[in-house]
């Protein structure tokens, strides 16, 4: 009865459809929506800032969207003028930056969409299976990161946008719309040069598409002629482009600088080709083959039981809509309109024309001395590379594989993809979860910090790459005046352990703005490793370490001086536009409260405090966070509490060791009141 009624339905669906035609026209493009929401959208409400998005939005939140141009003009001017006009617009919250680029990346597989519709027209499931493959495509993995990404989203989308004005301007009927055409095709082109110039070799796209669409046109003489022809009225704007990037324009960073990448091949111009094919062939294959695998592989090895079914389930449904899709194309559409389908000549151009697209888009990028690789920032590299890979890929299967598999063979890939992009956003997510804990622990710790502090920071779920990940929203919390950046930061490593060690000073400097001084005898220790604690500042007189604190927070605990955190200043707030609105308070919220009171010796608003937690009935999940309680009630002669509370850290045999190593006599009020703390934390009954 359930296949009667299916069938029942989709006849009617087909013949409602065929009275309506052209009906794939609105059907193809849901169907890229659809499936670009389910990579994305799950988690975007759970998204915020990351990495570079950092110091630009410290910038634009302290001296105005105008500063933003200022940073970038070292190396990307007028990435600098985009990024200051979409932060006017968009401010400083991370949901409107989320669904910018969200719309970018859609909006990016719509005109793909349309520029392989143009190429094969009658190829209509093809050329859907092309445009969702270019948007769930799962190498590039920067899209949670979207404030700085927007950029290079823009940029890419602009690219495809020109490219498919310069196809309607070669078919166009009339020479004023041609000229028309044209000249926002240069215009548009100029934009994506300006932004990034490694993006330049979607021109080997563009070129590719004019011979197809030479071909199609009738005329005398040789094809190429034509191709010249068409694309000649680009050469002038982008050679004024290269005089001006290669020969005016000094950059500010070795990796956009042209001076410096030609430098290389003069100097050992054999050795740096050899590296340079080698580097291209290795891209090429990770962008075309690779980033189908290697991701995939590394985010269901590394996430829970639970999180691999819900991440898979996520991919099933995806690859479930397109084979519904695929039968509804199969019952709504006539025969005649899909027999193009089995023919593998459409399959052959697209396998060629990609595979020459993906080898020009790499090209600029190892040129440059950049590299694709996964497990960092640099596999933003294949975000340019998509449109030649969902061609090469889908061209490939309908050019080597039969009819029948096709389709599952594309469900698969599509599977695959928002499998890895579900479980991609979960991480991003956790990222910004710690963040944002971690700055709102901190302020409810640390009512003010002192100037010039060198903060050093852990956190779960990714970790901090560079020092303005700590000091930019530090500042944006305890300092956001223009001037001199008061608190500062560096990286965790052991490098950065061996300046403290030695009491180190060095400077930083970094686009423009960016310039301060770091003394290593005023660090202040954060940790926060994992969601199973809370964030704990080191106090190096008393050293209370989570208990999956790194060895390196172990070996450097005891330089960081808690007297860099101000009792007794004014409560700071970090701003709710940016890190949301404040977490509820649990146990971690009166943990930092009696942390900051025992640091200011207020031994009745510890009491106070314990006495909340005990009527709460809050518990922590890392017992070394009895402490402040148990110093507390020691100092108040509250004995019978305190040897409650040292009878639940003795329950965990590492913990009491570890807090037993580095209790200091020279922090209680007597010998008594410390050898009390021995006696009933540290020693066997």
């Amino acid at each position: 009865m359930l296949a009667s009624l299916t069938g029942s339905f989709s006849q009617r669906l087909g013949i409602l459809v065929e009275r309506s035609r052209p009906y794939d026209s609105l059907i193809s493009p849901i169907i890229v929506a659809v499936m670009a929401a389910l990579a994305y959208l799950p988690w975007i409400s759970h998204l915020g800032f990351y990495r570079d998005d950092w110091y630009q939005l410290w910038a634009g939140y302290i001296y105005g969207p105008d500063s933003i141009v200022t940073l970038f003009s070292i190396d990307r001017p007028f990435t600098g003028l985009l990024y200051s006009l979409a932060y006017r617009v968009l401010g400083p919250s991370p949901l409107p930056w989320q669904l910018y680029s969200f719309g970018l990346r859609l909006a990016g597989a719509l005109i793909f969409l349309w520029l392989v519709r143009w190429l094969w027209p009658r190829a209509r499931l093809m050329t859907t299976s092309m445009a969702v493959l270019f948007v769930v495509y799962p190498g590039f993995l920067q899209q949670p990161n979207a404030n700085t990404f927007s950029n290079q989203l823009l940029t890419y989308t602009t690219g495809l946008f020109s490219i498919a004005l310069t196809l309607a301007a070669v078919t166009a009927h009339t020479r004023a719309r041609r000229l028309l055409l044209y000249v926002f095709s240069i215009l548009t082109a100029l934009a994506y040069w300006l932004n990034y110039e490694y993006m330049i070799g979607l021109e080997g796209l563009r070129i590719v598409l004019l011979w197809v669409a030479v071909s199609r046109l009738e005329f005398s003489g040789p094809r190429w002629r034509k191709v010249v022809a068409y694309w000649k009225p680009y050469f002038p704007a982008l050679l004024a482009y290269l005089v001006w990037r290669g020969f005016i324009f000094q950059s500010g960073r070795a990796s956009t600088d042209l001076g410096l990448i030609m430098e290389r091949f003069t100097s050992e111009p054999l050795r740096t080709t050899l590296d340079t094919l080698l580097a291209g062939g290795k891209d090429w294959f990770e962008t075309s083959l690779f980033a189908w695998a290697i991701p995939a592989y590394d985010y269901l090895t590394g996430a829970g039981l639970g999180e691999q079914l819900v991440g898979l389930l996520q991919g099933a449904l995806a690859a479930g809509l397109f084979l519904l899709y695929l039968l509804w194309l199969r019952r709504a559409a006539p025969g005649r309109v899909y027999a193009h389908e089995r023919e593998s000549q459409a399959g052959k151009q697209a396998f060629l024309i990609g595979g020459i697209a993906i080898a020009f888009a790499v090209t600029p990028v190892v040129l440059a001395g950049r590299d694709v690789h996964w497990h960092s920032g640099f596999d933003r590299y294949t975000l340019h590379v998509t449109a030649g890979v969902a061609m090469f890929l889908v061209g490939s299967i309908w050019y080597l594989i039969r009819a029948p598999a096709r389709p599952w063979l594309i469900a698969g890939l599509i599977a695959l993809s928002v499998t890895t992009h579900y479980l991609n956003g979960m991480q991003w997510a956790d990222h910004w979860r710690a963040q944002r804990e971690l700055w709102w622990q901190l302020s409810w710790r640390a009512p003010q910090i002192q100037t010039s502090t060198v903060l050093i920071a852990e956190i779960p779920a990714g970790g901090f790459f560079e020092d303005y990940e700590i000091w930019a929203p530090a500042n944006l919390i305890y300092s956001p005046v223009p001037g001199s950046i008061p608190i500062t930061a560096e990286v965790l490593n052991d490098r950065t352990a061996e300046k403290i060690r030695f009491g180190s000073e060095d400077g930083r400097g970094m686009r423009v703005l960016i310039e301060f001084y770091r003394d290593y005898d005023d660090i202040l220790i954060l940790s926060y490793p994992s969601f199973g604690s809370c964030l704990h500042v080191i106090d190096g007189r008393r050293i209370e370490l989570p208990r999956s604190a790194s060895s390196v927070i172990r070996n450097i605990g005891r330089y960081s001086k808690i007297e860099r955190v101000i009792v007794d200043g004014p409560q700071s707030r970090p701003p709710e536009s940016i890190f949301g609105t404040e977490p509820e308070h649990n146990w971690c919220y009166y943990y930092q409260k009696a942390s900051l009171a025992r640091q200011a010796e207020d031994w009745i608003e510890v009491g106070r405090l314990a006495n909340e937690v005990d009527r709460l009935g809050l518990r922590p999940s890392d017992r070394s966070e009895w402490m402040p309680f148990l110093e507390g009630y020691v100092n108040l002669e509250r004995d019978k509490d305190a040897k409650e509370i040292a009878n639940l850290i003795r329950q965990k045999e590492p913990i009491r060791h570890d807090l037993c190593d580095h209790l200091n006599p020279e922090l209680y009020s007597s010998a008594d009141r410390f050898a009390y703390v021995e006696r009933i934390l540290c020693e066997f009954d």
